[in-house]
């Protein structure tokens, strides 16, 4: 069945997004002045009270200057009330409603980018719109914690291959004399060797929450959440302060597995390594 998305569908939704990002800033203004908030500054190297670097964080839509292609980050704690609560899910729902509409109107009408929506944006008076800045939620959760620890989590896919799906993936890269001498390299390769493709993921910030210890049971738990904009939790006056802070890198890490790889892609087409002799 087909369905009729106008332009205006889309720049009234961004319009009714940008009425609840207003709602919720003016929120924080005036009802959580008087509660705690830890904010990174731009370095990530110390948080602060700082409310206008967080409001700046909730409204920026833009891409970066300097780096276009990455997503603005600046993590942090911030404590607020139910009110606030409703106000986040209320805007989070927008966000997911916008994104749905924008997938069905490039899948309706073929495109292959999103450039028509950043240029009915900017028509509309909007200026230059991430739109990843627009869809990624604010992420809140419904109790006082007793520490919050964030940090940036750097990790990489993996998938072991064989011969035969070398061969088929190479074929399924393209044509040319680099794919042949890939395919000659890999046919001399002995009959049961694997390889790994291995895919670097961009690093992203994770905020592990622990809570205070259960009367009941007398155990703490702990919650991962990824979030590059600041988490906000209810904040009870009767608990003691959050500790927030940025956590503390490992003296030692474990070998990872992408380090028991050669350092050269053995089929540079397809990112397939292979297993370090050493």
């Amino acid at each position: 069945m087909s369905v009729n998305i106008e332009h205006t569908d889309i720049i009234q939704l961004f319009r009714q997004f940008k009425h609840h990002l207003t709602q919720l800033n003016q929120h924080i203004c005036h009802e959580l002045n008087h509660l705690p908030k830890w904010i990174a500054d731009t370095n990530f190297e110390t948080l602060n009270y700082d409310e206008e670097h967080l409001l700046a964080a909730l409204m920026q839509l833009a891409p970066q200057t300097e780096m276009p292609q990455a997503t603005y980050a600046c993590p942090g704690a911030v404590g607020c009330t139910h009110d606030t609560m409703q106000l986040i899910t209320q805007l989070n729902q927008t966000k997911s409603e916008f994104k749905a509409l924008i997938q069905q109107f490039l899948r309706v009408h073929q495109y292959d980018d999103t450039k028509i929506i950043r240029d009915l944006l900017k028509k509309d008076g909007h200026g230059l719109i991430k739109l990843k800045h627009v869809y990624r939620h604010i992420k809140v959760i419904d109790y006082h914690p007793r520490r919050i620890a964030l940090g940036q989590s750097r990790s990489s896919s993996h998938r072991v291959i064989s011969i035969d799906d070398a061969i088929n993936l190479l074929n399924r890269t393209g044509q040319g004399a680099h794919i042949d001498i890939q395919i000659k390299q890999v046919q001399q390769l002995p009959m049961h060797s694997t390889l790994v493709i291995l895919r670097k993921i961009p690093a992203h910030w994770v905020a592990n929450i622990s809570t205070f210890k259960d009367n009941a049971e007398g155990m703490s738990t702990t919650v991962k959440i990824k979030s590059s904009l600041p988490i906000f939790y209810i904040h009870d006056a009767s608990l003691p302060m959050p500790v927030v802070e940025f956590a503390k890198k490992r003296s030692k890490e474990k070998q990872r597995s992408d380090k028991k790889l050669e350092d050269e892609a053995f089929l540079p087409s397809i990112s397939a390594y292979r297993y370090s002799q050493a």
